[in-house]
């Protein structure tokens, strides 16, 4: 079970490359290739949650079991990119 958040990630033609993502899911916000964080998960079940996230913010809600039990807990997960020339914290965050 992983999960990785990555700032600035290697973009091609709208496409996140460099990462050597065999089984995993890769989630990330819209945008072009102005995309500038995302999230990895491995052995986890997620869902990307697109109403926020943008180029700059990538949110995801996981579950996952706990002690082989049959409880699975929500969490929501976040990667924010706050570029140091932008006002903190951003609007779409207020």
């Amino acid at each position: 079970m992983a999960l990785v958040a990555i700032q600035e990630p290697w973009i091609n033609q709208g496409r996140i490359l460099g990462l050597n993502s065999k089984g995993c899911s890769i989630f990330h916000g819209c945008g072009d290739n102005s995309l500038r964080t995302c999230i990895v998960t491995k052995g986890i079940r997620a869902m990307c949650l697109p109403q926020f996230s943008d180029s700059d913010i990538t949110s995801i809600s996981m579950s996952y079991t706990v002690n082989k039990q049959d409880r699975r807990p929500t969490v929501i997960v976040a990667s924010a990119y706050m570029a140091i020339e932008d006002d903190f914290p951003p609007l779409r965050m207020e």
